[in-house]
C-alpha cells in the first residue's frame, strides 16, 4: 500500500511530509543544501474523539498549517541569513514576527473573501435602488 506523502514549496527549497515525519531542504547562500527532518506524533493518534469525521479534517488542517509554518520559518531564517551576510550579525525571524505575519495574512484573506463581496453587493444594491 502506498503511503500518503505531500509537500509544499518554501523559500529556496521544499518541504515534504509523510504520515509520521516531515523534512525541509533549503539552498543556503553558498549553494549547499541544508536539510532538517522532524518526526510527527499525529493528534488523531492520541485520542479517539479526534478521529471523528469532521473533527479529523479540522485537526489535519491545523497540523498541516503548523508544520507548514515551521518549514517556512526554517527557510525564512536561511533567507534572512543570506540578506544579513554583509552585516556580520546573524539574522533570525522571531516567533512574534511569524505570528504577526500570519495574523495579517488571515486578516487580509477574510477581508478579501468575506467582507469584500458583502461590500460589493451592498454597493451594487444601493446603485440599483438609486437608478430605479
Amino acid at each position: 500500500m502506498a503511503q500518503a506523502i505531500g509537500g509544499q514549496a518554501v523559500l529556496e527549497g521544499v518541504m515534504m511530509r509523510g504520515p509520521r515525519n516531515w523534512a525541509v531542504a533549503v539552498r543556503k547562500p553558498d549553494g549547499e543544501i541544508a536539510q532538517l527532518g522532524r518526526s510527527i506524533e499525529p493528534l488523531a493518534a492520541r485520542h479517539w474523539a479526534l478521529r471523528l469525521p469532521v473533527v479529523r479534517g479540522v485537526v489535519a488542517l491545523g497540523e498541516s498549517l503548523s508544520i507548514g509554518f515551521r518549514a517556512l520559518s526554517v527557510s525564512a531564517n536561511y533567507a534572512a541569513a543570506e540578506e544579513a551576510e554583509g552585516d556580520g550579525e546573524p539574522a533570525e525571524i522571531s516567533r512574534w514576527a511569524l505570528i504577526f505575519s500570519f495574523a495579517i495574512a488571515i486578516g487580509f484573506a477574510l477581508m478579501l473573501f468575506k467582507v469584500g463581496p458583502r461590500c460589493w453587493r451592498t454597493c451594487c444594491r444601493s446603485r440599483a435602488a438609486a437608478g430605479s
